[in-house]
């Protein structure tokens, strides 16, 4: 039998013989099943050579044959290995039709075992990286080539094992690179403290320096009475931005704060550094409206013109404000539009007429107090 069957298994042998006189050989048989066959026929006293070869489904490969005459009156002894040569190579392949988009994806603690099909002939040298480095192989990280496939084992993978692992496969053809992408799942880090306070009553933090794999779905507040209480819930929904009001606050009163991460995976991380203590203090600032000059007079425009009412306000809360005419509040409409933002306003009228002039009441609001400004518009137009 071959040592090398091509890649493919051996069908059947051919036998051939030929006299030690002629130089053309003639087939015995081509449907040899076994590693023996017995000839019939041959003449008593002539010498003969006797040759093989082996098919597969690809074809009949390379004769092996006698190196000396046999006579047919004499036993011939039997045939010394015989080697049919595998002439055929293939460039280096991976097979990862078993690893979806390339990606292997684990929770931290897992196992990981990535075993890729190699083909090729002659059969190819793989090496791995991490990303680019070699792969320092160790206990918990290895890899092993078999005849058939490579196989790279990760034991209790941490988050530090994600990352890109390419691979090559070489041989005398030619060689092959791909790259798998490891995702390794773990809690989210904790959100980046100190927390920040730029109002009595508002915290800030940044997002977590690593998201476990999954994005940051939301965060949880905790506070704690200073010196010995305990730490409690301080959100009763889910805070989406890094930024949180906190309410129910005891003036006089000193607190640590801290927040908590949450991803999509559902994992929650540690909490984060607490902030330094906060003693709460009611700042109040009743309402103040700033305008311009020109506001303090009467506002005097032509029937057809748009006219603008424009003002600042300040306070601390944010007051709320409210524009009204004669005892009407005014509303968003197709010909007047009104903008409100934290401290500021603006009230626009398009394509004004005489009914549209009148005392315009600004009115900012908070629990510190209210302030007013009336706006005078006189719009000019053509008797009735």
């Amino acid at each position: 039998m071959p040592l090398i069957d091509g890649g493919s298994r051996i069908t059947n042998y051919i036998v051939e013989k030929r006299e030690s006189t002629r130089k053309a050989y003639s087939t015995v048989t081509t449907n040899c099943q076994k590693c023996s066959f017995r000839i019939p026929n041959l003449a008593e006293g002539c010498e003969y050579y006797f040759r093989v070869l082996a098919e597969n489904e690809f074809g009949i490969g390379e004769p092996a044959e006698t190196a000396e005459p046999v006579r047919a009156s004499e036993a011939p002894s039997p045939p010394e290995s015989l080697n049919i040569m595998d002439e055929q190579m293939m460039l280096p392949e991976f097979d990862l039709r078993g690893i979806y988009q390339k990606t292997v994806i684990a929770k931290a603690g897992d196992n990981i075992k990535i075993e890729i099909p190699v083909l090729g002939r002659p059969r190819p040298t793989v090496t791995w990286k991490k990303e680019d480095q070699i792969l320092k192989q160790t206990q918990r990280v290895n890899y092993e080539n078999t005849a058939t496939a490579t196989i790279l084992t990760i034991n209790e993978c941490t988050r530090s094992d994600s990352g890109q692992y390419p691979l090559t496969a070489k041989n005398i053809v030619g060689e092959v690179s791909e790259v798998i992408t490891v995702q390794v799942h773990d809690i989210p880090g904790p959100p980046t403290g100190p927390i920040k306070f730029d109002e009595i009553s508002s915290d800030f933090w940044t997002k977590p320096e690593y998201n476990g794999g999954f994005k940051i779905t939301g965060y949880t507040v905790e506070k704690r009475d200073l010196p010995n209480g305990r730490w409690l819930k301080a959100n009763f929904s889910n805070i989406l931005e890094t930024e949180f009001t906190v309410s129910g606050l005891t003036e006089d009163a000193a607190y640590e704060f801290r927040v908590i991460a949450r991803n999509a995976g559902g994992a929650v991380s540690q909490p984060s550094e607490p902030s330094d203590a906060i003693t709460c203090r009611d700042d109040i600032e009743a309402p103040k409206i700033r305008v311009d000059a020109k506001y303090k007079d009467t506002l005097v425009l032509k029937a057809g013109e748009v006219f603008r009412l424009e003002a600042d306000v300040s306070g601390r809360p944010p007051p709320s404000m409210t524009w009204t005419k004669g005892e009407k509040e005014l509303e968003d409409t197709a010909k007047l539009e009104i903008k409100i933002a934290d401290f500021s306003t603006v009230l626009i009228n398009k394509d004004s007429s005489r009914r549209d002039g009148g005392a315009y009441t600004l009115t900012a609001t908070n629990p510190g107090g209210f302030a007013k400004h009336i706006f005078n518009v006189k719009v000019l137009d053509r008797p009735e």
